[in-house]
């Protein structure tokens, strides 16, 4: 390989890591089996060592790591290697509660519950910072159409309200009250 590729190699391979930390971070359960990986996450070095031909990683110096994610991922090196951390962390945890999660017995399924709660509790969240940002998005577009003038603008802005008030009601939990803007 000439000189002049290896660059190219480098940061196809420091990209391509960074995408890789971010599905861990994502998705750990896909990455706890993965010593390699594993070990890697515990250092900068360890990191920039790491090989996975298939992803299209290649080892690298720590320097090299620094200096290409400086100039390719937003955030620099710093968000790098907050995403190492994130997702040491992230397997960690799951390791943790994949352990802990032993179902046969009642200490397994007291943990199986609380973590079922936990989800519950994140999902919940999301589902209400859904339900914020599209009664937001309702009264802007509201409020747009009725400062246009045009009073077809504002019939039709009505309809779509009422289009995606309906959709969003089939989501609505039984016995909730229903905030709907007309």
């Amino acid at each position: 390989m000439t000189s002049r590729g290896r660059p190219s190699v480098h940061i196809a391979s420091v990209t391509n890591l960074h995408r890789l930390l971010e599905d861990a971070i994502g998705k750990p359960e896909s990455f706890s089996s993965n010593a390699d990986l594993v070990a890697a996450l515990q250092s900068q070095g360890a990191l920039a060592e790491y090989e996975n031909a298939e992803k299209g990683i290649v080892p690298s110096s720590i320097n090299t790591l620094k200096r290409i994610s400086s100039k390719k991922i937003d955030g620099g090196f710093p968000a790098f290697d907050a995403s190492r951390i994130a997702a040491k962390v992230a397997i960690a945890d799951y390791l943790a509660r994949a352990q802990k999660s032993n179902k046969t017995t009642k200490e397994g399924l007291r943990a199986k519950v609380e973590e079922l709660e936990r989800q519950l509790l994140v999902a919940h969240r999301g589902s209400w910072q859904l339900t914020k940002a599209l009664n937001e998005s309702i009264q802007n577009s509201r409020s747009y159409a009725e400062s246009s003038g045009k009073p077809s603008i504002v019939e039709r802005c009505r309809k779509d309200q009422q289009k995606l008030l309906k959709v969003f009601a089939l989501f609505a939990q039984p016995g909730t009250e229903r905030n709907h803007a007309n």
